[in-house]
């Protein structure tokens, strides 16, 4: 087409009769040409944006079998390529450089790949146009390790509660259906009310006599009560806690304690242990203790507690260390509460009793929620947020204090709760894009 301008000028600057002065004629030249390389320079960030995504594309279809070869790695590579590039009309032909790294933790793959450019008017450069994408996958072999702290209050009744259910049980079968993921990936369960629930064989953690008069069939609730001092400071299973008896604050068939039948869960594979424990969630809690969910969620996951939580295997929690990922997700739809407790003279009549006196105040909580918060981070624990229906603009920037970045807080309306988990688990077990 420039051949066809210059020549047309050419005849018509030659032209005895012709009216388009020199000037005239350059300042033409000089527009065609600027717009020439205008579109030309948007064709080469397409052409590059296009190989991207195709180089992208390709780098990730090389590592989804862990065990091919180099060869067969290069082998789908330009498969993947040579079709991407066929479907294209920005480029033409490449030339690829591909390279693995294997270590026992990780698979990276890296992929740079050359191109060259469809432009409209090659002719205004005299010369062709290349392109150059680079990619890189990284494919985690490493250990996981993920505590649910899952919201089970009050305000979490009717479909909020049948809505719960279904998301942790899709995030369950999502990081448990692959066998040989399986045998890396471990999960908590942490529901948590107004306390947490946990495992009758802890109860030597108590500090004794306690009268069994302050819970209901006489048996110990499962729940701990936790001071100021207990707040600014890891668990440890040194740590003796006080009782918290059988009472409720504005629902009486919610009790504080969470239900035995929402008793907090170490680290497992069974998804059929972990399964049906979320479906027999089912007696709600008054009060909404994320700072206590999100402390034992935390003790899920720390080393100190091996061996501590019954029925977990003898190595998890494993050490914070290269080839372990540690997450925790917490799951909320309401702000923390106040942490109640009875005062001396509402211990009586029948059970359980009635309180809304605070026996640690609503600061004290949130501080020691964000300290619980911060540990968890500090010790490298990806933590991820869910905002369960929130619409408290207070309440979901505290909630979100707690997520490692910004990216790892999420928000989920009713009928979303599904889909949000879901996600979640794809990411912790998916390809890592990194470039």
């Amino acid at each position: 087409m420039i051949n066809y301008i210059v020549n047309n000028i050419r005849r018509f600057k030659t032209d005895s009769e012709g009216s388009i002065s020199i000037l005239g004629v350059s300042v033409m030249f000089l527009m065609i040409t600027l717009i020439a390389i205008s579109i030309d320079l948007s064709r080469l960030v397409q052409s590059s944006e296009k190989l991207k995504a195709i180089n992208d594309m390709a780098t990730i279809a090389a590592v989804e079998n862990p065990n091919m070869t180099l060869a067969e790695r290069e082998k789908v590579f330009e498969k993947v390529m040579e079709w991407g590039v066929s479907q294209s009309n920005a480029i033409s032909g490449y030339e690829i450089d591909l390279n693995v790294d294997d270590t026992d933790f990780f698979t990276t793959v890296s992929a740079t790949t050359r191109s060259k450019s469809k432009l409209f008017f090659p002719s205004v450069t005299g010369e062709d146009q290349y392109v150059q994408a680079f990619s890189e996958v990284i494919v985690g072999k490493e250990f996981v390790e993920v505590a649910l702290v899952l919201d089970i209050s009050s305000s979490m009744a009717g479909t909020r509660i049948t809505e719960m259910k279904q998301a942790a049980t899709a995030f369950i079968d999502i990081l448990l259906e692959d066998p040989e993921v399986k045998n890396r990936v471990a999960v908590s369960i942490v529901p948590y009310g107004g306390n947490v629930r946990l495992p009758n064989e802890m109860r030597d953690m108590l500090i004794e006599p306690v009268s069994n008069e302050h819970w209901l069939n006489g048996e110990w609730n499962g729940c701990f009560r936790m001071s100021t001092d207990d707040l600014n400071q890891a668990l440890s299973p040194d740590n003796l806690f006080t009782y918290v008896p059988s009472f409720y604050s504005w629902n009486k068939n919610n009790p504080w304690c969470p239900s035995e039948d929402n008793e907090l869960i170490g680290l497992s594979n069974d998804s059929d242990l972990l399964l049906s424990t979320i479906d027999n969630f089912s007696q709600l809690s008054d009060g909404t203790g994320t700072d206590i969910g999100v402390a034992w969620g935390l003790a899920t996951l720390d080393p100190q507690w091996r061996g501590e939580f019954p029925g977990v295997n003898s190595e998890f929690p494993r050490d914070f260390a290269e080839g372990t990922r540690k997450i925790m997700v917490v799951m909320t739809d309401g702000g923390i509460t106040a942490q109640h407790f009875p005062r001396d003279d509402q211990f009586f009549g029948s059970l359980p009793y009635f309180t809304r006196n605070k026996g640690n105040s609503f600061n004290e909580s949130l501080n020691g929620y964000r300290k619980f918060c911060d540990r968890a981070k500090d010790t490298g624990i990806d933590v991820y947020t869910v905002g369960f229906s929130l619409k408290n603009q207070t309440q979901i920037n505290r909630l979100q204090e707690c997520g490692t970045t910004l990216s790892h807080n999420f928000e989920a309306d009713l009928g979303e709760l599904e889909s949000v988990f879901a996600n979640l688990a794809t990411s912790i077990t998916s390809l890592r894009l990194s470039q």
